[in-house]
């Protein structure tokens, strides 16, 4: 601690809220040429402006304020709803999604994402990208076989049984390895 009684290591904390993982790595999905940032609102860049967040809990919200403008906030229509009505930020910049709708990310050669329940919270959910099936490169860049094709972010969630049959309902049919 610091003269002061806030802690010198972990500056959020002095705003009241701290993140569970703070590293900007964890936040950016990469696949198929498009970068997304999840729950990453303090890690804004320029590069990208396709953001998901995946439950309002205020350690997923650091540096979310009602001044956001670096692009859209993909999350459930429950999250949509409390970020535009308790934070302010312009509904203009928000697309609420109901569960297991899939959407293709506007400028992301062709990504889609699904949000599913994460059973979480009320409107929480995991994000699972998925790349087309034309994406561009037959390898991961690095010699090592097929390229990425399904990144599932998970924010927070409960592993019960009714999430863990809505993944494999969604996964139905996918291939995955």
């Amino acid at each position: 601690q610091d003269g002061g009684g806030t802690s010198r290591f972990a500056p959020e904390a002095r705003r009241g809220s701290a993140m569970a993982v703070r590293k900007e790595e964890a936040k950016l999905v990469r696949l198929a040429g498009a970068a997304v940032l999840v729950d990453g609102f303090q890690f804004l860049r320029e590069d990208v402006n396709l953001h998901v967040l995946t439950h309002f809990h205020s350690d997923h919200t650091v540096g979310l304020t009602r001044s956001f403008s670096a692009g859209t906030i993909f999350c459930t229509q429950v999250t949509a709803a409390l970020i535009t009505q308790l934070i302010g930020v312009d509904p203009a910049r928000v697309r609420g999604l109901a569960l297991d709708e899939t959407v293709a990310l506007p400028g992301a050669g062709g990504v889609r994402m699904t949000l599913l329940d994460a059973d979480h919270c009320p409107g929480s959910a995991v994000a699972v990208f998925e790349a087309p099936p034309s994406a561009p490169g037959a390898d991961d860049g690095r010699g090592g076989g097929p390229a990425q094709r399904l990144v599932l972010h998970t924010g927070d969630c409960r592993a019960s049984e009714s999430m863990r049959e809505g993944l494999r309902r969604w996964l139905a049919g996918r291939q995955v390895g």
